[in-house]
C-alpha cells in the first residue's frame, strides 16, 4: 500500500506539467480538427498542420518527444517549487528516449549537450527558488530567477524550432494535379 501512495504523490508532484500537456492537447486538436478533412496545404491559413504530413511513425515519436520536453520545461518555472527527483527522473527519462531516436547522427550529441544545459540550468534555478522560498527573499535573487526562467524557457522554444526543422528537412510534398 506504501508504493501506491509514493507512486500517487510523484504523479501529484508533475501535476503542473500534466495539466499544461493537457491544456495544450485540448487546443492544439480543436484548433486543427476543426477543418483538417477539407485541408489543402495551398490555400490553408493553417500552414503549422503541414509540419505532420509526410512524417514517418519515427519522426512523429521525436516531435512528441521534443514537445514533451519543451512542456516540462515551460511548467517547472510554472510551478515555482523547487524540482523534486520525479521531476529531475522525468526529465532524464525523456532526454534518453529523444537521444535514442536520433541516434548514430552527430545531431544526438549536439541534443544531448544542450538537453545538459537545461538541465542543469533547470536544478540551478531550482536551488536559486529554495534559497528565496526558505532562506531569504531577496528581489534580486527573484529578478534573476525570472529572467532566467525567461531565457530557458525562450531558448527551449528555439531548440524545438530547430528540432522541427531538421525532423522536416528532406520532406517534399508531392503535386496530384
Amino acid at each position: 500500500m506504501e508504493s501506491a501512495t509514493t507512486v500517487y504523490n510523484a504523479i501529484a508532484s508533475c501535476k503542473e506539467f500534466i495539466l499544461l500537456v493537457t491544456i495544450v492537447t485540448l487546443v492544439a486538436v480543436f484548433y486543427f480538427s476543426r477543418d483538417v478533412k477539407k485541408y489543402n496545404i495551398q490555400t490553408s491559413k493553417k500552414k503549422v498542420i503541414g509540419i505532420f504530413f509526410l512524417l514517418g511513425k519515427k519522426d512523429t515519436v521525436k516531435i512528441s518527444v521534443a514537445f514533451l520536453l519543451l512542456l516540462f520545461i515551460i511548467s517547472c518555472p510554472i510551478r515555482y517549487a523547487p524540482l523534486e527527483m520525479v521531476h529531475i527522473y522525468l526529465f532524464l527519462i525523456l532526454v534518453v528516449f529523444e537521444i535514442v531516436l536520433n541516434l548514430p547522427k552527430l545531431r544526438s550529441i549536439v541534443t544531448l549537450v544542450n538537453r545538459i544545459l537545461q538541465g542543469v540550468s533547470l536544478v540551478l534555478f531550482s536551488i536559486m527558488l529554495d534559497y528565496i522560498q526558505n532562506v531569504r527573499f531577496d528581489q534580486r535573487f527573484f529578478i534573476i530567477y525570472i529572467a532566467g526562467s525567461i531565457v530557458v524557457i525562450l531558448y527551449s522554444i528555439y531548440f524545438f524550432t530547430a528540432e522541427l526543422q531538421i525532423i522536416s528537412k528532406g520532406r517534399v510534398l508531392k503535386n496530384d494535379a
